[in-house]
C-alpha cells in the first residue's frame, strides 16, 4: 500500500505472483522504450520541443491515472472481461507503468533548462505550475471516462449473473497483452539496433545499449520508489511517500546531472544518464502526485486546506530543487577537446588553458 491509501491495496484479487512480478517488468520496460524511442523519433523531435514532449507525456499519464484509478478504488465496477482485465492490473500500471512513464525529476530538471535558456526564473516556475494544473484535469477527466463505460450503480448491480465470473477470460486477455508488451519492447531494440551506426564492439556507448541500460534502471527505479514511499508516516492525511520520493529522487537526479558536468567517458555517460533519467524519473512519479491531489479534492472533508497544503509542500521542495538545477546547468562543461595549452613547469605542475 502506497502513501496510505487503500486505492493500492491488492483486494484478494485471484492473480497469481508469477503474472504480478511479469506486469512488474514489462510495464517499466514498456514504458522506457516508448519514452526514450518512439517519443523521441525525428518527426517528434524536429516539430516539438522536448519541454513539450514531456508535459504531453506527464498530462497524459495523469489521465490514464485517473482511469485505471476508478477500476483500482471502485468507481468503475468491471461488467465484462475486458473491464475485468483493467481492474486486475490496474495497480500494477499505476505502480510500475505510470510511474515510469511520467516523471516530476525530469519536469524540475526541464523547468532549469527552460530559465537557463529564457534567463527568467519564474519561466521554469510556470511550466511546473502549469504541468500540475492540466496534469490535475486530466486526472479528473480519466477517471470520468472509466466511470463512463463501467459505471456503479445498483441496477447494473443487479443484472450482472452472480455465477458468471468473467476473471478467466479477463487473464487470457491480459496474457495476449502481456505477449504483445514483449514484442513491442524486441522490435523497438531492434528498430534500434537496425536504424544506428555501425560499432565495432558491443560494450561500446550506443543507441541500443543506452536503451537495455535504461529499461534496467527503469525497473529498478519503479521498485526503489514503491519501497521509498512506503517509509513515510502513515498517519499523514497528506501523500507523504508521494513527497519523499518526488525530493529524494529529484535531488538525486541533480546529483548525477552534476557528475556529467566532469567529463566523464562514453560508458560512464551511458550509465549517468540511464540513472538520472530512467532511474530517477521511475522513482519520482508525476502521475501519483496529481492521484493524491485528486484523492485529497474528492473524498477529504478539508480537501481545500489538505489540497493547498500538498500543493505548497511540493512546490516548496520543487522551487528548492529547480534552484539548484539553474546552477548546475548553468556550470560550464568541459572535454578533453576544449584543452587548447598545456604549460608544464619545473616544479611539475601542469597549467591547462580551457578555450572560452
Amino acid at each position: 500500500m502506497l502513501d496510505g491509501e487503500s486505492k493500492y491495496a491488492k483486494k484478494n484479487l485471484p492473480t497469481d505472483r508469477t503474472r504480478s512480478f511479469l506486469w512488474t517488468l514489462l510495464l517499466p520496460a514498456a514504458a522506457t522504450v516508448t519514452t526514450d524511442v518512439w517519443f523521441e523519433i525525428a518527426p517528434l523531435s524536429s516539430n516539438f520541443s522536448y519541454d513539450l514532449i514531456l508535459a504531453t507525456t506527464n498530462v497524459s499519464g495523469a489521465f490514464l491515472d485517473g482511469f485505471f484509478s476508478a477500476f483500482e478504488n471502485g468507481d468503475a465496477v468491471p461488467i465484462g472481461p475486458k473491464t475485468e482485465a483493467l481492474r486486475l492490473v490496474a495497480e500494477e500500471i499505476r505502480c510500475f507503468g505510470l510511474s515510469t512513464y511520467t516523471s516530476w525529476a525530469g519536469m524540475v530538471n526541464v523547468a532549469a533548462s527552460m530559465g537557463i535558456a529564457k534567463s527568467n526564473f519564474l519561466v521554469g516556475l510556470v511550466y511546473i505550475l502549469m504541468c500540475i494544473g492540466c496534469g490535475f484535469v486530466a486526472h479528473g477527466l480519466g477517471s470520468d471516462l472509466a466511470q463512463f463505460i463501467s459505471p456503479s450503480n445498483s441496477l447494473l448491480d443487479a443484472t450482472i449473473n452472480e455465477s458468471y465470473s468473467p476473471v478467466p477470460r479477463a487473464h487470457k486477455i491480459l496474457d495476449r497483452t502481456m505477449f504483445v508488451l514483449i514484442l513491442y519492447i524486441f522490435t523497438t531494440y531492434l528498430f534500434v539496433e537496425l536504424t544506428e551506426p555501425q560499432r565495432k564492439f558491443w560494450v561500446e556507448a550506443s543507441p541500443s545499449n543506452q536503451l537495455v541500460v535504461s529499461i534496467f534502471c527503469a525497473v529498478g527505479g519503479a521498485y526503489a520508489g514503491n519501497v521509498v514511499s512506503k517509509l513515510a508516516p502513515k498517519y499523514s492525511q497528506i501523500p507523504m511517500g508521494t513527497i519523499l520520493c518526488n525530493a529524494t529522487f529529484s535531488l538525486l537526479s541533480l546529483f548525477l546531472n552534476l557528475l556529467q558536468t566532469y567529463s566523464p567517458s562514453p560508458n560512464e555517460l551511458l550509465v549517468l544518464k540511464a540513472l538520472s533519467i530512467n532511474f530517477c524519473g521511475a522513482a519520482s512519479v508525476f502521475s501519483r502526485h496529481i492521484s493524491g491531489l485528486s484523492l485529497l479534492y474528492t473524498r477529504s472533508s478539508k480537501r481545500s486546506k489538505l489540497v493547498l497544503l500538498s500543493v505548497s509542500i511540493n512546490l516548496l521542495f520543487a522551487t528548492v530543487l529547480y534552484w539548484i538545477a539553474l546552477e548546475i546547468d548553468s556550470l560550464p562543461r568541459h572535454s578533453v577537446d576544449d584543452i587548447s595549452f598545456i604549460d608544464s613547469k619545473p616544479d611539475g605542475t601542469v597549467k591547462i588553458k580551457i578555450k572560452q
